[in-house]
């Protein structure tokens, strides 16, 4: 198998893993994490600061412990969509795979015919 066949299922498979993995990123949502003394938590869509004393009503201090990723959403349209790439992606590896190279240009003419 030449060179270029290897770089282009080189290539293929580089665009399914990163066709994958954003359809994964897709899903996920970034939490802003605060946690009190005693560890329980809280999250929130936006970086509010690094103490939050003085937004609570209670005097309960939360402090800022950092970003938690959480998958959420529907996950059925990623399943769909990556059930679809994956077989794509192996039909045409198969047919790279099958493929006869291309002959390589020789310097001899070839033989009369006749």
């Amino acid at each position: 198998m030449n060179r270029s066949r290897w770089l282009k299922l080189a290539l293929l498979w580089a665009a399914t893993a990163g066709l994958l993995f954003a359809l994964y990123a897709s899903g996920t949502t970034a939490q802003h994490r605060y946690e009190d003394a005693d560890g329980w938590g809280l999250s929130q869509d936006r970086y509010i600061g690094e103490d939050l004393s003085k937004e609570l009503k209670d005097g309960a201090r939360y402090r800022y412990v950092g970003i938690r990723r959480q998958f959420e959403g529907d996950p059925g349209p990623r399943i769909f969509a990556a059930a679809a790439i994956l077989p794509i992606a192996v039909l045409i590896t198969i047919r790279l795979l099958r493929s006869k190279p291309a002959p390589t240009p020789s310097s001899t003419p070839p033989p009369p015919e006749g």
